[in-house]
């Protein structure tokens, strides 16, 4: 998806302009438009310089981490590795514990379901909450 693409490359927080993006995801300028406005709608902060191009807002300059299942199993315990049966990182989803129990009855034990953003989270006593993009696990 181009919009995962767009992220990738902005959450170095560094600026990137309009022309190495739309090259560096091989699209059209108005297809880079309508993925920096799909981020904006996310709630990512994006700030824009005329002379140097986009970025992620309030990053710094070492960027911004994004879940990566790769590295989550390589800061984990050999004991914990062998409890693990996958793990699921999604971009934006409504709750993961609401994913959990629409898949249940399919999942393997040692499932874990993390995301990015969450966009009906519930929190304690059922309250709802929502997640930024990026800013909690």
């Amino acid at each position: 998806m181009r919009v995962e693409q767009l992220l990738q490359t902005l959450a170095d927080g560094a600026y990137h302009g309009d022309a190495d993006l739309a090259v560096a995801l091989g699209v059209e300028a108005a297809d880079l438009a309508a993925a920096i406005h799909e981020l904006a709608a996310r709630g990512l902060p994006l700030e824009s310089d005329p002379g140097r191009g986009w970025r992620l807002a309030g990053v710094g300059s070492g960027g911004l981490e994004l879940l990566d299942e790769a590295i989550i199993r390589s800061h984990l315990r050999p004991e914990i590795l062998r409890l693990l049966s996958s793990i699921a990182v999604y971009p934006l989803i409504d709750s993961t514990n609401a994913e959990l129990l629409r898949r249940a009855s399919d999942l393997p034990d040692g499932f874990v379901c993390l995301a990015e953003q969450q966009s009906s989270g519930r929190g304690r006593r059922g309250r709802p909450w929502r997640s930024p993009f990026g800013r909690n696990l």
